[in-house]
């Protein structure tokens, strides 16, 4: 903590601390109004050390990647630092390569590739670049195309793509220059259209949209387009037997007499107690409606 200026003075003069040392003036920054450019210096360029760049290849993928097997996989910087060097090869699946490779031995054009990634080994064939995990006179051997050569195939396609689609944006034909231009004079004359147009338009608009709303007030107030009033399905007359018994609903031909019918009297819409105690007609009634049935008889066509 230093001491106050008044006691540092006492002490400095007895002799006991030493006098600070004045601190040199700071030389005074002057303003420059304005500068010229044309004697600066040119700084020189500093020389940094190169960092060493790791490439990877886009279609083989970094070699300790596990993923490299999947075509629309592409390897980046994150893969060599997640995945370093890849698998350590498991002993017992050597031991039953080696077994594997002496039942069924390796052609000479046949060379056995180790997969980092996956820790195991693949078989390539140097003559077709085609590829198998097992050997080729294996059984359950499949020869294919291998992944790289797959995302290879792939890039160049979306190349070609994309090439074709730049090429037929930019070249146009005269018939669709015609095309644009017509659709130009087009909408100039569209423009060009008078307001009396717009506005019997308008009109026209305006009028559909009356007429629709007062159709469906009308449909929902209960009235059809001829002006009447429609009668609900689910309504019964009061006087209607069906309102308050158990028959069922009946029709406007429902009660009339038919003409193979006995005249009795009896309410043929009764039903339940009603029934048992309708009067029954006369035999000589039922006898007379019957033969006058059978003299009417279907009609001959």
């Amino acid at each position: 903590m230093p001491l106050p200026p008044a006691l540092a003075a006492k002490l400095a003069k007895r002799g006991i601390i030493k006098e600070p040392e004045p601190e040199p003036a700071a030389p005074t920054e002057e303003e420059i109004i304005a500068e010229d450019y044309d004697d600066t210096p040119q700084q020189t360029a500093i020389a940094y050390t190169p960092v060493e760049s790791h490439s990877i290849d886009p279609y083989m993928g970094y070699i300790g990647c596990p993923n490299k097997w999947n075509v629309y996989h592409e390897c980046t910087p994150m893969c060599r630092e997640h995945w370093k060097e890849g698998k350590q090869i498991n002993s017992e699946y050597d031991r039953r390569r080696l077994k594997m490779l002496i039942k069924y031995p390796l052609p000479s054009h046949w060379k056995e590739v180790l997969d980092q990634g996956l820790g195991r080994y693949y078989y390539w064939n140097t003559e077709t670049d085609r590829v198998s995990w097992l050997p080729p006179g294996h059984p359950r051997c499949q020869v294919s195309r291998s992944a790289a050569t797959l995302r290879k195939e792939m890039a160049a396609e979306m190349k070609k793509n994309r090439q074709g689609i730049t090429e037929e944006d930019v070249e146009m034909t005269p018939m669709d220059e015609d095309e644009d231009k017509d659709m130009d004079d087009g909408k100039s004359d569209r423009s060009d259209a008078s307001d009396d147009e717009l506005s019997q338009r308008e009109k026209r608009d305006s009028e559909r949209q009356d007429r629709r709303r007062d159709r469906d007030r009308d449909r929902e107030r209960g009235r059809d387009r001829r002006g009447r009033k429609r009668a609900h399905a689910e309504e019964l007359d009061p006087m209607d037997p069906a309102s308050y018994g158990e028959c069922g609903r009946g029709t406007w031909a429902s009660g009339l007499p038919q003409r193979n019918e006995a005249r009795t009297g009896a309410d043929v819409t009764a039903s339940g107690p009603l029934f048992q105690m309708r009067p029954y007609p006369s035999p000589g009634a039922v006898l007379r409606a019957n033969a006058q049935a059978a003299s009417i008889g279907p009609k001959k066509s």
